[in-house]
């Protein structure tokens, strides 16, 4: 029988919760004589240390270290340069620079897991702020808040984020094999020209580190709509930037000029085609983001959207084109359902007529609905099966039915991740333009915009673009109305004020009821359209009510001017 000292509570509790073990186990004086003292851990220190850097080196920066396990707070010194040594910290870290005026902060990564004496090199800079942001899918301040035991990073996926990097900034930041986190940095070598190189080209492009930093964030994989963020900016223009555009003319005969590309040189502004032609867009000296330009079928106006893209007004030759900046994106971005508008010849051959449509489409390319909704009632459901959607190596998506390719579809996709697509049928008579279904918001009173608007009737048709200024007067929350007053146009009436339901008759629509406008008070007899906004595009598209003929049909458009 054992007997427990009385006086040993550690023993006492020890026993009791292991009684059937060997005493030795517990401390308190209860092994034998002669036994050695347990052995004490040997301690680990975890040194880390670089230079923190804008441009400029960061002197006297407050930087913070934030380990796994283990803490650290130091300044920098005059050169940006700062080391410190943390006894049994744990990997990974995150550090941060916060400059002494304390307005800019910049953070950095070391990867790693577990505790051990080990150095590593950890510079701070707008390089490393990018990397950060890609590795977290956060903005960086909210990775270095919330950083602690639990979190992991593996020098896999740092490597896979440098390699990342080094692919958006590819023409415009030459990284060349650099690891923007461990290679030496000092003012005026190799790294920090490469980061002087970076700031260069965002003022070039008219892009804050923030907004790259969280475009980034938002699209960890530096996607095509990230990447235009660091390409030049036209003087006149802010969001007309370098790079190839798809150039989508419906309209057009000739099958390789119907979607072919164009590339962009936005701060010369010259053009070049696939069949070796070129070209000087002539900035409008009156009006910013509209430019025009002359081929052999005559003088075309071309207005940027506040997103980038091309609507060009045609003087002569085919009447619209649009032109998407080319990307390539994944088919599962065409996942979820599409508000459209159709425009499609008539059988009789006496002209289009325009429509708005719904299309479903699954992450696997599947249409699994169509419907038409001509209407302000229930839209009129299609019958499967439907056709399929892949990808097409030349660019965009080929539509698929019975083994034949119908439609080719074109896709944009904003940093922020507003969507628009337009498609043309491979036989030349119809083509869609839309964007993803989602409810849109009331305005707010007096706020006002100017844009160019023109239309195209069933005929082709078309109005020239005239230049048009509103002012929100009056919006009715509860029955989620707004009245817009026009302020100044180019050939058109002030004081004309049209009424408008939102997300009517259909989500992401508007409606302008026929009949629901005055001028200088006294009632007009406008047309009734469906409108239809590509949200975060800056274009907005309309269609006239009820159309069943190309005399009755219309197909307007309007691009936000700056």
């Amino acid at each position: 029988m054992l007997k427990i000292p009385s006086t040993t509570a550690v023993a006492s509790a020890c026993l009791s919760l292991f009684s059937g073990l060997a005493l030795v186990a517990c401390g308190g004086g209860s092994g034998e004589a002669g036994d050695p003292p347990a052995a004490t851990p040997a301690s680990t220190t975890l040194t880390l240390a670089g230079t923190a850097a804008q441009g400029a080196a960061m002197a006297g920066a407050a930087i913070g270290i934030k380990c796994a396990s283990g803490t650290a707070s130091l300044s920098a010194g005059s050169d940006g340069s700062y080391s410190a040594a943390l006894t049994d910290a744990s990997l990974p870290c995150v550090v941060r620079a916060v400059s002494a005026d304390g307005k800019t902060s910049y953070h950095s990564l070391q990867a790693g897991s577990g505790a051990a004496t080990a150095s590593y090199t950890v510079n701070i800079s707008p390089l490393t702020e990018l990397l950060v942001a890609s590795v977290a899918g956060a903005a960086p301040d909210a990775y270095y808040t919330g950083f602690g035991a639990t979190t992991t990073l593996s020098t896999a996926t740092v490597t896979q984020a440098v390699n990342g990097l080094a692919t958006l900034l590819a023409g415009v930041v030459d990284l060349g094999g650099a690891n923007p986190i461990a290679d030496p940095l000092a003012v005026g070598n190799a790294l920090d020209q490469k980061i002087d190189a970076l700031n260069a080209a965002l003022t070039a492009a008219h892009t804050s580190l923030a907004e790259l930093t969280s475009a980034v964030a938002t699209d960890p994989g530096a996607g095509d709509a990230v990447k235009r963020l660091v390409q030049p900016v036209a003087s006149s223009c802010a969001s007309l930037r370098s790079g190839k555009f798809r150039m989508i003319s419906p309209f057009e005969q000739d099958p390789p000029w119907r979607a072919h590309v164009l590339s962009l040189n936005a701060q010369t502004l010259g053009v070049s085609v696939f069949d070796g032609s070129t070209g000087t867009l002539a900035a409008d000296p009156a009006h910013a983001c509209s430019f025009s330009i002359s081929d052999d079928e005559g003088s075309v106006q071309l207005m940027v959207s506040s997103a980038g893209v091309i609507m060009g007004f045609h003087k002569g030759g085919v009447p619209i084109t649009f032109g998407l900046p080319e990307q390539t994106l994944p088919l599962s971005e065409l996942a979820g359902t599409w508000n459209l508008i159709r425009t499609e010849a008539l059988d009789d051959g006496s002209g289009k007529l325009s429509m708005p449509t719904e299309v479903t489409v699954d992450a696997s390319g599947q249409i699994t609905a169509f419907a038409e909704c001509p209407g302000s009632g229930a839209c009129t459901p299609g019958s499967g099966p439907f056709p399929t959607i892949r990808a097409n190596a030349a660019g965009g998506f080929d539509v698929v039915e019975g083994g034949e390719v119908t439609d080719r579809v074109y896709l944009f996709k904003t940093e922020s991740g507003s969507k628009m697509l337009v498609s043309l049928s491979s036989d030349g008579k119809a083509f869609n333009v839309g964007t993803p279904k989602k409810a849109t918001a009331l305005p707010t009173v007096d706020a006002s915009n100017s844009f160019w608007d023109f239309s195209m009737t069933g005929k082709l048709a078309l109005s020239a673009p005239a230049l048009q200024a509103q002012r929100i007067v009056s919006v009715d929350a509860a029955n989620q109305r707004y009245a817009r007053i026009f302020t100044a146009a180019e050939g058109a009436a002030l004081d004309r004020v049209d009424s408008f339901s939102i997300n009517s008759p259909r989500e992401g629509w508007r409606t302008r009821a026929q009949g629901d406008c005055t001028l200088k008070g006294a009632p007009v007899n406008c047309l009734g359209v469906f409108v239809l906004p590509l949200q975060g595009m800056g274009i907005t598209l309309n269609t006239t009510i009820g159309a069943s003929t190309a005399a009755t049909s219309r197909l307007g458009f309007s691009v936000n001017a700056p």
